[in-house]
């Protein structure tokens, strides 16, 4: 994923903002939106009141009717945590699953003007896909977003409690040479990363059990996971489209993009259309060629040529058939993919915190 997992020095520091407006987290399902929002709400002695929307789909009734008072009192009972406190910083509404009910994403923006001192945040998964089924956008200059991706290989060293090492790669120079002890268990952490990939539970199950079986079972798990949602949002020819996208991108990870290797009898339109969705949704990301040979690249974008790349390396492989494999034999293996797979690992740049 392009985009630079972020963490709760963000949240906090839309938190702090004077002029503080709903924030939107975005991104994929299972990269750990919802645990980063609980945790900082924990961490800060914040009473959070969390509404799953999708386990409430009744109350886009009282959505629909974009009445800031009476949305309140319904979350306040639902919730179970009391009055919502719409002048302080005592506590946070969180609005998960946003896109359950698209009504719900249309009422930030009177959330916004009604109570400028809520802290307010909604996250969801794939709110493209349920935004292009209604008539109305994200409310502009009325929120905040920022975008979530898998963990980093960083992170799987955190989580392995590899303080030293992490600290050995954030501080090295090419003056000073590389311990060879450091250097060979990075290399096996690596290699653990190409398979394991980025999703929280996936690291957890490997940390846990150190069972790459037990891995691709969550792997298949999440893979059908995103499947199933895909048929809330999309029927028939592009429903098809969406998987066969889905299916293609690990396979073709860092090659030219070109329609007639997804589906030689599909329009080139419709295609291009399901790959839209995906990308906006953070399922696939897109590189664009550009002419440029300085900045800014973009002015020389050709939105014809780009290559596609998955949302989690250890995703990607899995869709591409590896399996059954152990852990111990990780670093004994050649695989035919290593080239898009090392196209594939995470390009870091800054994330984006923004208003819309």
């Amino acid at each position: 994923m392009i985009f630079k997992r972020f963490n709760e020095k963000d949240i906090e520091a839309w938190f702090q903002r004077k002029h503080r407006k709903p924030l939107v987290v975005r991104g994929a399902r299972q990269v750990g939106k919802s645990t980063l929002i609980r945790n900082f709400a924990n961490n800060n002695r914040l009473t959070l009141h969390e509404i799953n929307l999708e386990r409430h789909p009744g109350l886009g009734k009282i959505f629909n009717k974009l009445n800031i008072d009476e949305i309140l009192k319904e979350l306040e009972y639902i919730s179970g945590k009391g009055k919502i406190n719409t002048d302080n910083n005592n506590n946070i509404l969180f609005l998960d699953e946003i896109q359950a009910i698209p009504s719900a994403i249309k009422a930030l923006r009177y959330f916004f003007e009604d109570y400028p001192g809520l802290p307010l945040i909604a996250a969801g998964s794939l709110l493209e896909f349920s935004l292009a089924d209604h008539s109305y956008s994200m409310p502009v200059g009325r929120i905040q977003y920022l975008y979530m991706g898998p963990m980093t290989f960083e992170e799987l060293l955190l989580a392995k409690n590899e303080n030293n090492l992490l600290e050995l790669i954030r501080t090295y120079n090419f003056e000073t040479k590389f311990p060879e002890s450091a250097h060979q268990k990075l290399l096996k952490y690596h290699r653990e990363y190409l398979m394991v990939g980025g999703m929280p539970e996936a690291i957890q199950i490997h940390i846990e059990t150190d069972d790459f079986n037990e891995v691709m079972n969550v792997h298949s798990s999440i893979i059908e996971t995103y499947k199933d949602d895909f048929s809330k949002y999309a029927k028939g020819a592009d429903l098809l489209r969406l998987h066969r996208v889905f299916d293609y991108v690990p396979s073709a990870a860092g090659e030219k993009a070109k329609y007639s290797n997804i589906n030689p009898n599909e329009k080139a339109r419709e295609l291009r259309k399901a790959i839209g969705l995906l990308e906006k949704a953070r399922v696939i990301s897109c590189v664009y060629h550009s002419k440029c040979s300085g900045l800014s690249l973009k002015v020389g974008k050709d939105d014809k040529v780009y290559k596609m790349f998955f949302l989690d390396i250890g995703l990607m492989n899995r869709i591409c058939g590896i399996q059954n494999l152990p852990v111990s034999q990780l670093e004994k293996r050649e695989f035919i993919n290593e080239g898009k797979m090392a196209e594939q690992l995470p390009r870091l740049l800054p994330h984006r915190m923004g208003d819309r």
